[in-house]
This record gives structure tokens, sequence and C-alpha cells, in this order.
């Protein structure tokens, strides 16, 4: 008797227990109405700039303009998040660069005109003829977020500096030996 208690009380736990486990549930839902259309924007643009600029000198200031598009049907906001650099180490930290970075612009209309402003004014010799490869990394999003949501477009701009060569000699003057004459002597 004890033996046949056991046996159905495996019996049921063996029906049982398969039973439990996760349980699922799905829900769907389906409207339809006449007439409606629903339509989505996007935030697309595009960076259009000058030249790469070389032979730069100690002393160089410039400005090279970009133009950012808007190709997406939405109005946006963007900011130079970021300026990646590649090429020689040195020359590349001697460059100034003042590009907005991390000020916020407005499109809402076709497009934005920008600057970025250069300077170099380092006049160590080492820095002749080298190159710098620079990123600018756009980023923009629909107005009305944050930036974190929502529909976002990245795009990068891309440039390269090169340094020319200048000399550091001073100037030899000849036919002034009566001006570097010693005190006390007379010419």
């Amino acid at each position: 008797m004890k033996f046949r208690i056991i046996n159905l009380l495996l019996l049921t736990l063996l029906v049982i227990i398969p039973r439990i486990g996760p349980t699922g549930a799905y829900f769907s839902d389906y409207g339809n109405t006449l007439n409606n259309i629903y339509s989505v924007g996007s935030v697309d643009f595009s960076l259009f700039g000058g030249s790469d600029i070389s032979a730069i000198v100690p002393g160089y200031s410039g400005t090279q303009a970009l133009t950012v598009t808007k190709d997406g049907t939405l109005d946006f906001e963007y900011k130079l998040n970021e300026i990646t650099r590649a090429g020689d180490t040195a020359f590349c930290d001697a460059l100034g660069i003042d590009g907005n970075l991390g000020d916020i612009f407005t499109i809402s209309g076709a497009s934005d005109d920008l600057e970025i402003n250069y300077s170099f004014s380092n006049t160590n010799p080492s820095l002749q003829n080298k190159s710098c490869n620079l990123n600018f990394v756009f980023r923009g999003w629909q107005i009305g977020s944050d930036g974190t949501w929502g529909l976002t477009d990245e795009e990068i701009f891309s440039t390269s500096i090169s340094s020319g060569s200048w000399d550091n000699t001073p100037p030899v003057i000849s036919g002034i030996n009566h001006l570097l004459a010693t005190p006390g002597e007379s010419n």
C-alpha cells in the first residue's frame, strides 16, 4: 500500500512538474482608420569645405570655411563633437585650432556656414616639412532631443595641413664693422 501511494505521488509529480515553467502571453491590436497618413522625417546632413592647407610657416593664421547642408527633411541641431589628429604629433600639437568645439548650432534652412580658424607660431626647425591630418567629427540630432535619443546623424570633415620650410639663421650684414667697434677704440 505504501509503495502504491509513493508511485502515485511520483506519477502525479511527473505529470505536473513539466507543466510548471515559463508562461507566455501575447498581445496584439490592430486598428484601421480611413484617410490617415503617417510619415517619418529624417536627420541627414553633409559637410563641404575648402581644400587642404600647405606650406605654412611660423606666423601663419588662416580660416577654412565649412558649409553644413541639410539633406534630410527635419530641422536639427549640431555641434563639432571632437577633432582627431594623425600625422606628426609635435606639429599637430603646435597647431592652434578653433572650430567652436562643443557649441550647438541650429539648422532650420537649407545650410549653415561656419569657420575653422588655424594658427601656427612655433619656430622650432624640427617642425619644418611636417603634416597633420585632421578629422572634424560633427554630430546632429533632431530639434527637441538632447542628442541621446531620436533621429541623429554623424559626419566627418577631413583636411590636411602641412608646414613648409623656414630659415632661422640670422642674416649676415657686411660693411658695418665700424658699428661693432669695441668701446674706447676709434674707427
